[in-house]
């Protein structure tokens, strides 16, 4: 009984009974992932086809699903729910070969069809680059706390309680997250402003 450490059994049967709910939970996520991609994913395009097919006989009609097929499956491919037009700049940004889906949707946030122009152009405004230091600041002071309140916890844990060094690592994975959150306006921006330049480039 000695051998076992009777005060850590406490946290072995929490552990397991953690991991047990884990593995509950990742089943009904993979099966809710499945029904997502039958019911979600293929049945949108799957009734565009079957309408389009129905209005054969129109050729406005057969154009106009046409383009809702193909703007049905660009948004299922890049989660970018976008016009024809900002599409076809995404397009011609992707055959570059340097930008990622993610880096895309970041881009197409900034797309915006200004009068007198044809085609839509990125922009940039004052508000948009001061969201992004804001988001930045935000970023790192909490960044800098969720360090310094996990170290603390753990180095408490490590003297007196152990479970203080679960809790630490727990309280620095959530101010993880939350330092991903404030980041993407900032990420956002600093995507922009290099597919700007490339734009300005070509």
């Amino acid at each position: 009984m000695e051998a076992l450490n009777l005060d850590f059994l406490p946290y072995i049967g929490g552990f397991a009974a953690f991991i047990g709910l884990l593995s509950k939970f990742g089943l009904g996520f993979f099966r809710t992932l499945d029904l997502h991609d039958k019911h979600f994913v293929r049945k949108p395009i799957a009734r565009l086809r079957a309408l389009r097919q129905a209005v054969s006989d129109d050729p406005a009609l057969t154009a106009f699903f046409d383009q809702a097929i193909q703007t049905e499956a660009f948004r299922l491919a890049t989660r970018i729910d976008t016009s024809k037009a900002k599409r076809d700049v995404l397009l011609e940004l992707d055959k570059k070969g340097i930008w990622s889906r993610a880096q895309l949707k970041s881009i197409s946030k900034f797309l915006t069809m200004l009068p007198g122009q044809p085609r839509p152009s990125i922009s940039i405004t004052r508000i948009d680059t001061a969201g992004a230091f804001i988001s930045l600041t935000a970023a790192l002071l909490t960044a800098l706390a969720g360090v310094s309140q996990s170290f603390l916890l753990i180095i408490t844990g490590l003297s007196s309680n152990p479970a203080l060094i679960f809790a630490g690592a727990g309280t620095l994975l959530l101010f993880l997250i939350a330092v991903r959150f404030f980041m993407t306006d900032f990420a956002d921006w600093i995507i922009v402003k290099r597919a700007q330049r490339q734009l300005k480039d070509c």
